[in-house]
């Protein structure tokens, strides 16, 4: 439980965020990088991974998370 108002943890939401050599070392660089292409993928002029490419990693990521609990 968090908070004092009995909150409760119902789900959990992950970020997979691909890692590139193009990636920037450091918090300030990558945080801009990952801004920027934020934007790129909200105006439409690219994605990081296919439709495909993140189904795959989504239900690799399920049976990881299946075999903890």
């Amino acid at each position: 439980m968090f908070g004092s108002w009995g909150e409760q943890v119902k789900h959990i939401h992950f970020h997979v965020i691909p890692c590139s050599s193009a990636m920037p070392v450091g918090n300030l660089e990558l945080l801009i990088y990952l801004r920027k292409k934020k934007l790129v993928n909200q105006l439409g002029l690219g994605k990081w991974v296919s439709d495909a490419e993140a189904a795959e990693i989504n239900q690799e990521l399920k049976q990881y998370f299946k075999m903890l609990i």
